[in-house]
């Protein structure tokens, strides 16, 4: 992914409410309330999504699913981000995971 669609993918989110980026040497997540909800790979950007949405989600040119561990229960879909445009493609799921995740948090 092109370092100036990750950073403006990082500006823009950083500008949600209560939107914190968690960074290390491997990766930068993003969080709300404490809680992962999309996190950067080298090829895009990876967003936890309710089931009906991911399976939305999925039909989005070049997605998949992204699976750390296999199993029936993963939530997480990798979207790409080689350009501007898929950075706008993506944003709106990155709007849905932020209040996915946030829904979820609150108890």
């Amino acid at each position: 992914m092109p370092t100036e669609v990750a950073k403006q993918l990082e500006e823009t989110l950083l500008r949600w409410k209560g939107v914190e980026a968690q960074r290390t040497k491997d990766r930068t997540s993003f969080t709300i309330q404490g809680s992962l909800f999309a996190f950067l790979t080298r090829t895009g950007v990876v967003v936890k999504l309710h089931p009906r949405q991911r399976e939305d989600a999925l039909k989005v040119r070049d997605s998949r699913s992204f699976e750390p561990q296999p199993g029936p229960e993963n939530d997480l879909v990798e979207l790409p981000l080689d350009s501007t445009r898929d950075l706008n493609q993506a944003l709106p799921w990155l709007r849905r995971a932020c209040r996915f995740v946030r829904s979820n948090s609150l108890g």
